[in-house]
């Protein structure tokens, strides 16, 4: 997913505030908007989803994360897939970032996604249970 480079550089450098702050100690989730490429289909993003996963067990903050795929059913925006990602706090997602990025593994990956899915768009959000 070629957001993760640029999103990367930006979280980095506010890394050291959210993690030493209170206010962003509530769970993190992060959301990719994507599309299917040309001729991929859901079966194509779940054998990549197989191999992804062997990959963060093999990355020590890995385990920390857990995933889902949405796909619509009724929307105002029919996208193909949204990837949703949660992690426990910023300071786990800065730390599975750095490892995820420089790994052999997690550099594979984002090349073996963007085969299958081109994303537009990424965002971070910060979580708060209410009920």
């Amino acid at each position: 997913m070629k957001f993760v480079k640029s999103i990367a550089v930006i979280f980095a450098s506010s890394l050291a505030f959210c993690a030493s702050s209170t206010a962003f100690a509530d769970e993190v989730l992060e959301e990719f908007v994507c599309t299917f490429n040309d001729g991929k289909t859901m079966n194509d993003l779940m054998k990549v989803v197989d191999q992804w996963k062997e990959v963060m067990e093999d990355i020590k903050s890995g385990k920390d994360y857990q995933a889902w795929i949405l796909t619509p059913i009724a929307s105002d925006h029919m996208t193909s897939v949204i990837w949703m990602g949660q992690i426990p706090d910023m300071e786990a997602f800065g730390k599975l970032e750095a490892e995820y990025s420089v790994s052999e593994g997690g550099q594979v990956m984002s090349v073996k996604f963007d085969e299958v899915v081109t994303c537009h768009s990424r965002s971070i959000w910060r979580m708060e249970k209410v009920r």
